[in-house]
């Protein structure tokens, strides 16, 4: 049990600690792009999601390595899982979905209990951060609009102006 919990800690640092540095990285997106915010927030959007393909394959290299090396716990169903069935479950567990399709024994159970807080954590760390990235890109846009009407309107004032010096008086 004590392995267990370590390698709960340990995943959870090493998630969050993924999330914050991809984060740090992505962060740097929506400047470089701000003429084009669809751009940006795609990016932001797609590089989150990649994030999370990371951090659910951490799960489910660490539900591998527990199934059949460190002898923790095992998969009901089918005894010859691979990794894209470890990479599954860990994925279903990570978004809380839970089909119950592929259900853990022993100690896995904890960390099966374990992922869905975290994943639901870092999933909604994204989503407030892309929240955030589109607040800004989006009031950037109209505040450039508003200058750009603004400097208009200051164009049209002086061009008025200009062309009422420049017309002669009329004489009555």
């Amino acid at each position: 049990m004590l392995l267990t919990l370590l390698l709960i800690v340990v995943l959870t640092l090493a998630t969050i600690l993924v999330h914050l540095e991809g984060l740090w990285f992505v962060r740097r997106i929506p400047a470089r792009l701000r003429e084009r915010p669809r751009l940006a927030l795609t990016a932001v959007v797609v590089l989150a999601l990649c994030l999370h393909v990371v951090e659910i394959a951490a799960y489910g290299v660490v539900y591998l390595l527990a199934d059949r090396y460190l002898a923790i716990g095992q998969f009901s169903g089918d005894k010859n899982f691979d990794a894209l069935e470890y990479f599954y479950f860990s994925a279903e567990t990570f978004t809380a979905l839970g089909y119950g399709d592929v259900t853990p024994s022993g100690f896995l159970r904890l960390i099966a209990v374990a992922e869905p807080l975290n994943g639901l954590l870092l999933i909604s760390w994204s989503g407030a951060y892309t929240f955030i990235a589109m607040q800004r890109l989006w009031s950037d846009r109209s505040v450039m609009r508003r200058a750009a009407r603004a400097g208009r309107a200051v164009l049209s004032t002086r061009n008025q102006r200009a062309s009422a010096a420049a017309k002669p008086p009329v004489r009555t």
